[in-house]
């Protein structure tokens, strides 16, 4: 399995939607003979090989996009997240959250619970804004120009 490959399937358990749609995008396809890079990723789900610099497939991948995007009725009620810090905080959150379920069906003291409840409510608050740590900090100033 290539490295691609796995990394999808990563990315669909995290999810924890198996039949999650899934477009892979490979870029730069003037550098690379379009042939050789088809037969070799042909595998991937939703694959769009193309050239931003060239605009190659651009409609290709809007048209792919658009299609993952088609919400289907039993999914409707699901939300997408589309950073993955965002992902990492909600599925530590869902964690603490089951070893406080698992706590209750165990009669463990409250003030084990607490511990589990407070880490689920840090996770989220690294979502929300109410937590802000270095990292956080770092990762927003280096993203974003700011003019003095």
């Amino acid at each position: 399995m290539l490295k691609i490959e796995s990394e999808i399937k990563e990315l669909q358990l995290r999810s924890g939607n198996n039949d999650a749609p899934v477009v892979t995008v490979i870029n730069k396809s003037d550098q690379y003979a379009f042939e050789k890079l088809l037969k070799q990723y042909e595998t991937l789900p939703g694959l769009v090989i193309l050239s931003a610099k060239e605009k190659l497939h651009i409609e290709t991948l809007k048209a792919k996009l658009a299609g993952a995007a088609m919400i289907s009725t039993d999914q409707a009620g699901q939300t997408i997240v589309t950073s993955a810090r965002h992902a990492e905080s909600l599925h530590l959150a869902a964690v603490a959250l089951e070893k406080v379920i698992a706590g209750i069906q165990q009669n463990l003291s409250t003030d084990l619970l607490a511990f589990e409840l407070k880490d689920s409510i840090y996770h989220l608050g690294m979502i929300t804004g109410a937590i802000y740590t270095d990292d956080l900090l770092e990762n927003i100033f280096s993203k974003f120009c700011i003019g003095k």
